[in-house]
């Protein structure tokens, strides 16, 4: 393992370099083991990195939000009319970004020039959910939602009609990563007390046909408090955790065929962000960031 500097954000971009947002000192981008430095004088954490080619998004504290259309090298920074943290950014490479406030969605159609607000959860009223996670799978944004103890849970949103419902329940923990590999959609939960971390998972095509949605959960070595992080790569799939009462978190691989994650590796403080290619990771951890061997 190559040991690294605190950082809350990591993206691998399409020609194999990384772009690492650390805790302090800006933006980072990683080229032939050397660390050039893209962008610094903003003093919000960003909370997620997402690239699609040479187009680059970043999200993070008080409603900061980053974007580069040319690789890193010049950088437009926004901020969305929120206090919240924004905890994901995602996009489909031609046009449509999406990120979050506390209990809406920020969408473009641009590439981020301009913007609508989305409130998922109107027909809640008061008693809506904040959000926590996001990810996009074709026209449809699935949302993870903070605990809340009627309305939490994983939910779709149609992105061209807006409509929207409830796909899992969760009372007593947040939604912190979701994503989509080989078929399933995959959910990782848990809270900042008690060993409650989850890793579920479902067929997707039961979501899309509005069938009886079976979840399945996976079985752990560790018991953790929650799971930050999923990121997949053809048959690879890892995830990372919150640190223990040692301030250690593990780097785990999921195999869904087995339900069963397996602990691969540690990194101290929380593992906040992880970038993949097949069986090589890069993680950007609250104390220090680390890469496998591989890369």
């Amino acid at each position: 393992m190559k040991s690294l500097f605190s950082a809350t954000a990591v993206t691998r971009l399409q020609d194999g370099r990384f772009i690492l947002a650390t805790t302090h000192q800006g933006l980072f981008l990683r080229e032939q083991n050397t660390w050039k430095c893209l962008l610094t004088g903003f003093t919000k954490r960003i909370r997620d990195l997402h690239s699609d080619g040479k187009i680059i998004y970043g999200v993070g504290d008080e409603g900061i939000f980053i974007r580069s259309m040319d690789g890193g090298e010049s950088w437009d920074v926004q901020r969305f009319p929120t206090k919240a943290s924004s905890w994901n950014v995602c996009s489909d490479g031609e046009g449509l970004v999406i990120a979050h406030g506390d209990k809406v969605i920020y969408m473009s159609h641009n590439f981020g020039l301009t913007w609508k607000v989305v409130r998922p959860f109107v027909h809640v009223g008061v008693h809506a959910p904040s959000i926590r996670s996001l990810f996009l799978h074709r026209n449809q944004l699935f949302i993870g939602t903070k605990i809340h103890p009627v309305y939490g849970g994983v939910w779709v949103l149609q992105v061209e009609t807006g409509e929207i419902r409830c796909i899992k329940k969760e009372r007593d923990k947040m939604v912190s990563a979701i994503t989509v590999s080989n078929g399933y959609i995959v959910v990782g939960s848990g809270a900042c007390r008690g060993k409650s971390g989850n890793i579920s998972f479902c067929r997707l095509g039961e979501i899309y046909n509005q069938q009886n949605i079976q979840w399945r959960t996976c079985r752990s070595e560790e018991q953790e408090n929650s799971y930050l992080d999923l990121r997949g790569d053809g048959e690879a799939l890892y995830t990372t955790s919150t640190q223990n009462e040692k301030g250690i978190s593990t780097v785990s691989r999921i195999c869904l065929e087995e339900e069963r994650i397996a602990t691969c590796g540690l990194i101290q403080g929380h593992g906040w962000r992880m970038a993949i290619e097949k069986d090589a990771y890069f993680i950007a951890g609250s104390t220090q960031s680390i890469s496998s061997s591989f890369f």
